[in-house]
């Protein structure tokens, strides 16, 4: 099987990516926070920015699953954030995720993740929506493979 493609987003980099620093975790920056406590901050924020409606706990809970099961070094972080809530979501609930699902979830944080749409032509809207699709779907199998099915456990 080819090994799925994560192209990078370049539309917002600054906000987008985190990239790691030689800095080994654990070890402090000038600022007094390690490369862990910088990328628990950085999804976090992504969390309270895109999904502002859960509450601490559930992003504690999302942000702890995405640090300590999930490889992040130079993956978008806006996409493994909402596969993450979308497939944390689906195992609580205990919903397997059919075209007819993936589209709700997919209306659900398309607000989310295509921000930069306005001022688009229906046509572009409607191929920029695909792309999203496509990589969307991408983040989600990778998370669901690099995640413990909590909900399975005995």
């Amino acid at each position: 099987m080819e090994e799925l493609s994560f192209a990078p987003d370049r539309r917002s980099v600054q906000t987008t990516f985190y990239h790691f620093s030689d800095r080994p975790s654990g070890e402090f920056d000038r600022r007094g926070f390690s490369q862990h406590d910088s990328l628990a901050w950085a999804i976090d924020k992504i969390y309270q920015t895109k999904f502002f409606n859960i509450s601490k706990e559930y992003r504690d809970t999302l942000v702890s699953i995405l640090i300590s099961e999930v490889p992040l070094d130079h993956r978008n972080l806006t996409f493994l954030a909402t596969a993450n809530f979308i497939v944390y979501h689906m195992r609580i609930t205990r919903t397997n995720l059919n075209p007819k699902t993936f589209e709700d979830y997919f209306n659900f944080v398309a607000s989310s993740l295509m921000s930069d749409v306005v001022g688009k032509k229906p046509n572009e809207i409607q191929q920029i929506r695909a792309n999203f699709k496509v990589t969307l779907l991408r983040y989600i199998i990778y998370v669901q493979n690099n995640t413990t099915d909590f909900t399975k456990r005995s």
